[in-house]
């Protein structure tokens, strides 16, 4: 899941299975949706599902650190939201939010000194949460001229290598054969 999350034609080339990969993640996460919103709302479940992973994003680089530190956010803005709304007679779910909103925002500005990082680092890693544009294709990578070898060396193969499937659907590398010529 974790490379597919990441890069899904990677997830293909190395042979996995990522057509059931992603739909096991869709259904996964559809359930986690409807389970959530019968319980807690429209509101709530979003909020739940976004904030505290953006919260420990932003504090972390490792994936388990992360995905620790988003858990533990999320129980203690339910808890603490929870304890504030019953004292205070106030609606619970808004108070979880505002509670995990709170978390973020204290994130946002004493994350370089939990995370390390300075200030550019965590403005940087704020504009890349804010201004992913995942609809836009990635740029076309640089073509690059062939360095010509010296003499005695022989041509090396500078023929390019495509990416293609093959009958079953599997990415597979192909790279052209070189022309069978006169010597």
């Amino acid at each position: 899941f974790l490379l597919l999350s990441f890069d899904p034609q990677w997830t293909e080339a190395t042979g996995l299975p990522a057509r059931g990969l992603h739909y096991t993640m869709m259904a996964l996460t559809a359930l986690t949706v409807v389970a959530t919103m019968q319980a807690v709302g429209v509101a709530l479940t979003i909020a739940l599902m976004i904030i505290p992973a953006a919260t420990a994003y932003l504090v972390t680089n490792r994936l388990t650190s992360m995905l620790q530190l988003s858990i533990g956010l999320g129980v203690a803005s339910s808890l603490i939201g929870l304890y504030i709304s019953y004292y205070q007679n106030l609606s619970s779910g808004p108070t979880i939010t505002l509670v995990s909103s709170f978390f973020f925002i204290l994130v946002v500005l004493f994350g370089p000194f939990l995370s390390g990082r300075s200030w550019n680092g965590q403005l940087k890693r704020l504009q890349g949460m804010a201004l992913q544009d995942p609809v836009s294709p990635p740029a076309p990578a640089p073509q690059v001229e062939p360095v010509p070898f010296q003499t005695g060396a022989p041509a090396p193969n500078t023929s390019p290598k495509r990416i293609a499937r093959d009958s079953t659907g599997k990415l597979i590398i192909q790279t052209p054969q070189p022309s069978q010529g006169k010597p």
